[in-house]
């Protein structure tokens, strides 16, 4: 399996080149966990880095359900492309987990980067990425087979478990895992079922799904 498409699209490329940038000159702030600190059609003129924890974009439908476009750890960066192009933000963000959050005004970005060669290269990679990621997005959701694309999923963001396990940090429903992969709820459950049945993925008490990389990966194959 190439691990560089471990790197779908709901994911961020780390901008880890940025961090001491946004520790040094941004702003600091701790969110517990499920709680909402971007919200969607606000004014938005501000970057946030991700520096502890877990969260996830998302939009919501009138009737309430939750569309999940992209999955956040320590490197990400959120309002990159909002700030970048002056358009209104659509989605929210919510931790998953406890999360230490850096936010800067995207100006002070901008001048702090200007006249750093190292920090420009950074900045490139980091807006290049999120073009590449919707490319590589489009052809894996198209190409690949379904029980990989999920596999991909579970693969791609880990806390470690017991024994050399690994653990999916987030919980959501099969239709939201289904969002992220392109996959309807029916088709998600029937390969969650399958994959629990020969042994290859189990639950932790919380809910969330653990497994073997190596298990897993062989058997998506």
């Amino acid at each position: 399996m190439n691990e560089y498409m471990l790197k779908m699209p709901w994911m961020d490329s780390p901008a880890l080149a940025l961090e001491p940038l946004f520790t040094a000159h941004g702003c600091k702030q701790t969110y517990k966990e499920n709680v909402i600190f971007k919200h969607a059609y606000e004014p938005n003129s501000k970057l946030f880095y991700i520096l502890e924890g877990f969260c996830y974009s998302f939009t919501a439908s009138e009737d309430g359900e939750v569309n999940i476009t992209r999955l956040h750890t320590r490197g990400s960066i959120l309002g990159e492309a909002t700030c970048a192009t002056e358009a209104m933000a659509i989605a929210h963000t919510k931790s998953v987990t406890p999360c230490t959050v850096y936010s800067m005004e995207y100006e002070l970005f901008a001048r702090l980067v200007t006249g750093d060669i190292d920090l420009v290269k950074a900045t490139i990679a980091m807006y290049s990425w999120r073009v590449a990621s919707y490319n590589i997005s489009h052809y894996v959701k198209n190409t690949f087979p379904a029980q990989q694309k999920l596999a991909f999923l579970l693969m791609s963001r880990h806390e470690d478990g017991e024994n050399g396990r690994r653990i999916f940090p987030f919980r959501f429903t099969h239709r939201q895992l289904g969002e992220l992969v392109g996959l309807s709820r029916e088709t998600v459950s029937r390969i969650l079922s399958k994959m629990q049945s020969d042994g290859v993925i189990e639950y932790t008490d919380d809910g969330r799904i653990c497994y073997t990389y190596h298990r897993l990966q062989k058997w998506s194959q």
